[in-house]
């Protein structure tokens, strides 16, 4: 599991909003230091959102991104069984619209809460859920 550092003294006291734009910002940034390029932020269907796309050469991302002021919350507890249907039908629709055959798909969650610290850490569970067939090549 990758993690990053961020000083928590940075989240004042914004919006719920303004706080997931934060995170939204602090993960893209990670990812575009692992090689990735951002294809989408906050994308929208009639189907749900996905907070993240990214991809590098052959493999797409969907990534789904929370922040957390306090340390209280779980992986479970953030992307629950309902929720992973909404990502993937709405990446299902990405795909199709944006013509994104043949790459490798991969559901990512990243969890940032501060450390003990007080540092935010991102929590990055890459392949975080997957479908019923567990595979992915649209």
């Amino acid at each position: 599991m990758a993690t990053k550092s961020q000083n928590v003294h940075h989240l004042g006291s914004g919006s719920r909003q303004q706080l997931g734009e934060f995170g939204e910002r602090l993960v893209a940034d990670y990812l575009l230091q692992q090689g990735f390029t951002i294809r989408n932020h906050n994308y929208r269907q009639r189907t749900g959102e996905i907070d993240l796309i990214a991809q590098k050469k052959d493999l797409l991302i969907f990534v789904e991104v929370k922040l957390r002021r306090a340390r209280y919350f779980t992986l479970s507890d953030v992307v629950n069984g309902a929720k992973q249907k909404k990502i993937m039908a709405t990446a299902q629709r990405y795909i199709m619209l944006t013509k994104s055959f043949g790459c490798t798909i991969r559901f990512d969650v990243a969890c940032i809460e501060p450390d003990e610290q007080g540092q935010l850490t991102i929590n990055y569970k890459e392949n975080a859920f997957t479908n019923e067939s567990g595979s992915y090549v649209w």
